[in-house]
């Protein structure tokens, strides 16, 4: 059996199940975000044991959060960075679904300097992170299923 779903202008056919578990964990975590209980850390490049508040330009700076007791069902996570100015550098987001109610961790992380040196230095593109002010006060904000469940400032210097 199958029912229709309109979603943006765009016609799917959904399983009855997996669309009434959908519309039921969406409407669950609006309900649960608020007790929701979270860890947030920061580290850089691959070492994860190593929880950072400071990172240097040329470092991957991750941010991981550990969800406690999630409910099943269907999520997007999405993360925005914001660099020192204060405008939205990068996004990321990513779904994905549970079976059952557990803890998750979820990440994401950012890359600051993408070039050279030299490719910086006669680079004018702020957006393309060659030429940005990336000395600083950055905050990241996490979501789950659009609803905001963390933010976090770190220093880059």
């Amino acid at each position: 059996m199958s029912s229709v779903f309109k979603g943006d202008g765009l016609l799917k056919s959904l399983p009855l199940a997996l669309l009434t578990a959908m519309i039921m964990s969406s409407a669950a975590l609006g309900q649960v975000t608020e007790s929701l209980h979270c860890e947030v850390f920061m580290y850089k490049n691959e070492v994860v044991h190593v929880p950072v508040g400071v990172f240097s330009p040329q470092d991957k700076i991750v941010v991981r959060i550990k969800v406690k007791q999630i409910p099943r069902g269907f999520y997007t996570f999405h993360a925005d960075w914001y660099n020192p100015k204060g405008d939205l550098q990068n996004q990321c987001s990513y779904r994905f679904s549970l079976q059952k109610t557990k803890n998750k961790v979820l990440e994401s992380y950012l890359v600051i300097k993408k070039a050279s040196a030299l490719k910086r230095l006669f680079s004018i593109s702020e957006s393309s992170g060659y030429n940005i002010k990336f000395y600083g006060r950055w905050k990241v904000k996490l979501y789950l299923n659009g609803e905001e469940i963390a933010c976090t400032i770190f220093k880059v210097h």
